[in-house]
């Protein structure tokens, strides 16, 4: 445009004119950026993409507001609940329109889960579980508290082991939140020695079939509170189970016949089997 004087009361003009420039700049479009979240309380690194020739500046409204900073990627402050932030494009003349809303999401660690140990007489198989008192949540089972290999995913677990094993289970939420982890032992009781002896009768082909009964006594195990008695399907024992000796009746017999005794400890283990074989050659 071209601007010239005009003297209001004579009507002369100014024998030039000045040009002026009326620019019309480009409006940048509006950046564009993804929803962030974490577990629990901390800060979160929020990022844009901003046109060509442009920069980005953060905001906690969506209009107005005081600018919280142009950096990009943005750290925020400590966030302990969601909270929603906005970024605008902008160049050396211009902003874009609006801003772009970005969620920055703060999921709830869930709590440690609650424990329950196993036990096994002897190796093998010990099964220990875990429970989340948090809706969806599903349980990891770690060696370690700071192992970051996952040995199992479920509330029970099941591992073969020879010796007393601690686990490590943690509740992931349905946010993958990982919570503390809670200690779970898998105890394997070693089993007692075997009793040195059974004394008892082993022709017992006479008394099969008939009332007459014979005893069988096992030498003392150490640290045996009770005994376990494994008489054949042919006999029957007729006195108390549980002790040192016992006395059977036998109705049959068959090849292979045995009787055998296992030393009790005071958790319920059966120790290691001491057995005499029968002897049904007369039979």
């Amino acid at each position: 445009y071209y601007a010239q004087r005009r003297n209001t009361t004579t009507g002369c003009v100014s024998a030039t004119r000045v040009a002026v420039t009326a620019t019309v700049n480009a409006v940048p479009e509006v950046a564009t950026a993804s929803d962030v979240s974490r577990c629990g309380t901390g800060t979160v690194v929020l990022s844009a993409t901003a046109p060509t020739g442009a920069t980005v500046a953060w905001f906690n409204v969506s209009s107005g507001g005081t600018q919280l900073s142009t950096a990009n990627p943005y750290t925020t402050a400590s966030l302990s609940a969601t909270t929603t932030y906005y970024v605008e494009s902008r160049t050396a003349t211009c902003v874009s329109v609006t801003r772009t809303a970005v969620t920055a999401t703060v999921n709830a660690v869930p709590a440690a889960p609650t424990g329950t140990a196993g036990s096994n007489c002897g190796p093998g198989v010990v099964t220990i579980s875990a429970t989340s008192a948090v809706a969806g949540a599903t349980i990891e089972w770690y060696s370690s508290t700071t192992s970051t290999a996952i040995l199992f995913t479920g509330s029970s677990y099941a591992p073969s082991i020879t010796v007393t094993t601690t686990y490590y289970a943690a509740a992931r939420s349905s946010a993958g939140c990982l919570s503390a982890r809670t200690a779970v032992v898998a105890t394997i009781n070693p089993l007692l020695a075997a009793s040195a002896s059974i004394t008892g009768t082993t022709a017992v082909c006479p008394i099969v079939g008939t009332a007459t009964t014979t005893n069988y006594t096992a030498a003392i195990v150490t640290n045996a509170t009770s005994y376990k008695w494994t008489v054949p399907a042919g006999a029957v024992i007729t006195s108390a189970t549980t002790g040192r000796t016992i006395t059977v009746r036998f109705t049959t017999v068959a090849t292979g016949d045995a009787i055998t005794v296992q030393g009790v400890a005071s958790n319920g283990c059966a120790g290691n089997p001491r057995t005499l074989a029968l002897n049904i050659t007369a039979c």
